[in-house]
């Protein structure tokens, strides 16, 4: 099956969106991830940047948007579903082996391109790794102040609202004290 009409046209205009936000900042790529600013396993509704700007709703995946281009990867488990869900005339799928989007930016960007990530939603490994791939290749990552998903997303949900609780300690495996001394002291080591 292929993804609805009305979904499709909404999928590419945000895309066009995104590129033209683009061309403003000067930027060649931007990189969309599917996590959320405490690299949760699964994220809230609110923080579904990808699904939103794609439209493919599998739980792993990266998506990144070129002038000319969009490719979003995922791994074995995802790829017949977003070749379902993604309107091929907008996006590529691509598997997750043999090769990341960093180096494949690195081979199609034009010397000296300016690739977007935000920057809050990167582990600080992945974001280094990234930018020394992209400065061996002579290109600059940019660390975004703020989201341009989140600047077009009008209908966002909110983000949830449920309070905190601790979970009992024969599920946590350990108490929120002893938690809180380990990460005290690793901290500070």
């Amino acid at each position: 099956p292929t993804p609805s009409w009305n979904l499709q046209t909404m999928v590419k205009e945000r895309v066009e969106k995104l590129r033209s936000w683009m061309s403003k900042e000067g930027l060649h790529a931007f990189i969309v991830t599917s996590e959320d600013a405490h690299q949760s396993e699964y994220v809230a509704d609110c923080d579904k940047r990808r699904e939103y700007v794609s439209g493919f709703t599998g739980s792993a995946g990266t998506a990144v948007v070129l002038q000319d281009q969009a490719w979003l990867w995922t791994d074995g488990r995802y790829l017949s579903q977003a070749e379902q869900q993604l309107d091929g005339a907008v996006w590529k799928v691509m598997n997750s082996r043999p090769k990341l989007p960093v180096d494949l930016l690195c081979e199609t960007l034009p010397p000296a391109s300016s690739v977007a990530v935000d920057p809050w939603l990167l582990p600080l490994s992945t974001a280094r790794t990234i930018e020394n791939k992209l400065t061996a290749a002579g290109h600059t990552l940019v660390a975004l102040q703020s989201n341009p998903v989140d600047a077009m997303w009008t209908d966002r949900p909110a983000p949830p609202s449920e309070p905190a609780f601790v979970h009992p300690l024969h599920l946590a495996g350990q108490s929120v004290t002893d938690k809180l001394t380990a990460v005290r002291t690793e901290v500070t080591a």
